[in-house]
């Protein structure tokens, strides 16, 4: 077994010198202006759609329906159903 015994000084040393590259790689990583947005925009999460926006269930994926049908009345909502031929809509109650 290996015994390493450091002073307090020197762990304090080590750790501030390891901090210090982590920030640096950091910075040289995300320090250019190529890509102008870091991360992601939000049109990857939410893609730009007048209707209605629904994931099909795979990473990414994202699908738009332009004019999802209307459900009207008290304790009303529109529910899509997502199937093998595609989707379906139906007007239910809830409550």
């Amino acid at each position: 077994m290996v015994k390493i015994i450091l002073s307090v000084r020197t762990a304090y040393i080590i750790a501030g010198v390891f901090a210090l590259l982590l920030i640096s790689v950091g910075v040289y990583a995300y320090g250019t202006t190529n890509p102008p947005v870091l991360g992601h925009t939000m049109g990857e999460y939410h893609p730009s759609c007048s209707g209605l926006v629904y994931s099909s269930g795979t990473d990414n994926s994202w699908n738009c329906i332009p004019t999802p049908p209307s459900c009207t009345g008290t304790g009303k909502a529109l529910q899509m159903s997502i199937g093998s031929g595609g989707y379906t809509w139906s007007c239910v109650t809830i409550g």
